[in-house]
């Protein structure tokens, strides 16, 4: 989800009242983010994420993700840059179509 709507339904907002540092992004071709022409997969946009994560200096982090960013959450935790991950609403990481 786009960081507005984890604004406007307020996960951000539980997440930090429980103690926890929130970050929000918009993954690459999503407003306000740059939109290189296509096609990316989903390792790209993972690799992007764990090139952010990486300049701003987070080794390990837990990921609470839905839609194609609980694929990259596997694809992370895969990596060993998540200590836990929470996907939902996302598609197998094997679906032929990703």
């Amino acid at each position: 989800m786009p960081p507005l709507v984890w604004d406007m339904c307020g996960l951000s907002t539980v997440l930090r009242d429980s103690g926890y540092r929130v970050l929000t992004y918009s993954a690459r071709g999503v407003a306000p983010s740059d939109a290189p022409p296509p096609p990316y997969s989903i390792g790209d946009l993972a690799d992007d994420l764990a090139g952010l994560l990486e300049h701003l200096g987070i080794a390990e982090c837990c990921l609470v993700a839905y839609s194609f960013g609980g694929c990259m959450a596997e694809l992370l935790a895969d990596s060993g840059q998540t200590s836990s991950g929470t996907p939902s609403s996302s598609p197998a990481e094997d679906d032929p179509d990703l």
